[in-house]
C-alpha cells in the first residue's frame, strides 16, 4: 500500500513531466509571452500539427500547468498559475549557470562532466 508521501512523490514526478518535452516548453514560453492563445494560434507559432499539439496541451492541462476556456468554436489556453512562470525562469537561470550541461552528447566541458554523462553514471551506466 502506498503511503501519503509516496503518493505525493508520484504526483510531483508527474508534474515535472510537464516540463520534460521541448514542445511543451515552447508552448509555455509562447503563452508566457503572449498570454491567452487558441490552438490554431499556437499551431501557427510552433509549426506542428494540431493533433500533435493537442496531445501536449492535454498533458499540460491534466497536470494543472495550463487552463483551457472555450470561447465559441475555439479553446483558448493560458498558464494556470503565475508560479509556473517563476519555475520556467528559475529553470532557465539554473541552465545558464551550468552551461556545460549542453556539451556535445554530454561530454565534459571545462573539465567538468556534462549532464548526459552525469545522468548515465546515475543510472549505473557509463558512456
Amino acid at each position: 500500500m502506498a503511503t501519503a508521501a509516496q503518493g505525493e512523490t508520484k504526483r510531483l514526478a508527474a508534474f515535472w513531466q510537464a516540463f520534460s518535452h521541448p514542445i511543451r516548453l515552447k508552448v509555455l514560453d509562447i503563452l508566457r509571452a503572449e498570454g491567452v492563445l487558441n490552438v490554431g494560434e499556437l499551431v501557427e507559432r510552433i509549426g506542428i500539427g494540431q493533433g500533435h499539439l493537442s496531445n501536449h496541451l492535454g498533458c499540460l492541462r491534466a497536470l494543472g500547468v495550463v487552463e483551457a476556456q472555450s470561447r465559441g468554436r475555439y479553446v483558448h489556453y493560458r498558464i494556470a498559475d503565475p508560479r509556473i512562470v517563476q519555475l520556467l525562469d528559475l529553470g532557465a537561470a539554473v541552465v545558464r549557470d551550468h552551461r556545460n550541461w549542453g556539451g556535445p552528447r554530454g561530454a565534459a566541458v571545462d573539465g567538468r562532466p556534462g549532464i548526459a554523462s552525469l545522468l548515465l553514471v546515475g543510472a549505473g551506466r557509463r558512456s
